[in-house]
């Protein structure tokens, strides 16, 4: 895909973009590939977090052998590989015209509709109907996902698509209000049922923004309706059983152990923050620090903050890195949002512009959500980022080709 995406005019498209822009897609693949490079003994004995390492392969006599900079190099080669996909897919997109851009959106919410038909068929039998994993969360709507977490992240970021593909075909008759409060409601209450406290926060929020812009003469409304929406659909699922028991877990302080594996992982940027212990080497060098009383026959494979996960594993480099996209994400939000809220107001709807914030709800969405899960180290929901931020820069390679 990669290389038919540059055959066909990717590269070009991409080199329009800024300077901050193209650094930020390239690093998706460079970090994990630098990570894999193998390096003299003498320099990787030297680096942070590798002493106990070093001296161990001194004594079995493996001290003269090149290693990477990764000490899980199988899984960061592993991570290359699936960098170079979402840079060509982003690639791709920046490619596609308007027209393709909503087949393939209207595509992706037909794949997200068929996995809620799925996950509420996992609902009602207590998942006990459609276990495609050998491990998966049972008794939610989990969908095609093994992780409800994940469901719910890909239902709140299809939310945006929704509102861009029909906003234009709001006639503001007391039909599109009834359905679009019966549209509402019926997704708030799948958002419920995926038992995904991220998942219902971030989706509720993203409703009150894309109503917001949809209406802006009706803000305090919307917050206002929102909030008794939610307080309605809360009162009359408490007396349902099942969704009652549901509730319980979702909102129990003690369910997990996330604050405190946070807690624990600190400790490992001490290492690791130079260097970086290498793209999916977290819960191998987390086992090495875990303290006694907490071990047992399971491995945690992921901190459940993803931030401070991808520090640990890439250093500097994944600091770097998220500085890049910062500066990129502020630089080019200020370039269309204030001309959609305008246009929006005039009744117009500038498609490039429409697109691009969707875009960026994607973007905020997936990278809220990995400040306490890992959505992005799964390839489907990192096939809905690179779509989002595909879409996001898309109106910078049009306004370039403009230029030229």
């Amino acid at each position: 895909m990669l290389l038919q995406t540059i055959k066909r005019g990717g590269l070009s498209k991409f080199q329009n973009l800024p300077l901050n822009v193209r650094i930020s897609i390239v690093l998706i693949p460079v970090i994990p590939l630098i990570q894999i490079i193998p390096l003299p003994p003498e320099f990787w004995q030297a680096l942070p977090g590798r002493h106990s390492i070093s001296n161990i392969l001194i004594d079995e006599g493996f001290g003269a052998y090149w290693l990477p900079i990764s000490l899980t190099p199988v899984d960061t080669a592993y991570s290359a590989i699936i960098g170079i996909i979402a840079f060509g897919l982003i690639l791709a997109i920046l490619k596609l015209s308007d027209k393709e851009i909503k087949w393939l959106a209207q595509l992706m919410c037909a794949l997200v509709t068929l996995s809620i038909i799925i996950g509420l068929v996992q609902f009602t039998t207590n998942g006990n109907v459609f276990v495609f994993y050998s491990m998966m969360h049972r008794g939610v709507v989990a969908g095609i996902f093994a992780n409800k977490n994940h469901m719910a992240i890909s239902l709140t970021a299809t939310l945006p698509i929704l509102w861009a593909l029909y906003q234009g075909r709001f006639n503001y008759s007391l039909a599109s209000y009834a359905l679009l409060g019966l549209s509402i409601s019926g997704i708030l209450a799948v958002l419920a049922a995926t038992d995904s406290r991220a998942g219902l926060a971030l989706g509720v929020i993203t409703i009150i923004i894309l109503m917001s812009l949809q209406f802006p003469k009706y803000r305090t409304t919307i917050y206002i309706s929102t909030c008794a929406l939610i307080l309605t659909i809360g009162i009359f699922a408490s007396q349902i059983p099942l969704i009652d028991k549901l509730s319980d877990k979702m909102f129990a302080s003690t369910e997990d152990m996330r604050g405190e594996f946070v807690k624990q992982s600190l400790p490992l940027l001490h290492d690791y923050i130079i260097t970086g212990a290498g793209i999916g080497s977290f819960s191998q060098v987390y086992a090495a620090t875990e303290k006694l009383e907490d071990v047992s026959f399971q491995l945690l494979n992921h901190v459940h903050s993803d931030i401070l996960e991808f520090i640990i594993e890439t250093g500097i480099l994944g600091i770097f890195s998220y500085a890049v996209w910062i500066i990129t994400v502020l630089s080019l939000s200020r370039l269309f949002l204030k001309p959609l809220r305008e246009n929006l107001r005039n009744g117009s709807s500038v498609i490039a512009e429409k697109w691009a914030f969707v875009g960026l709800i994607i973007v905020l969405v997936f990278v809220a959500h990995s400040v306490v899960d890992y959505p992005l180290r799964r390839v489907s929901c990192l096939t809905f980022f690179c779509f989002g931020f595909g879409i996001f820069v898309r109106p910078i390679v049009a306004r370039a080709q403009q230029l030229h």
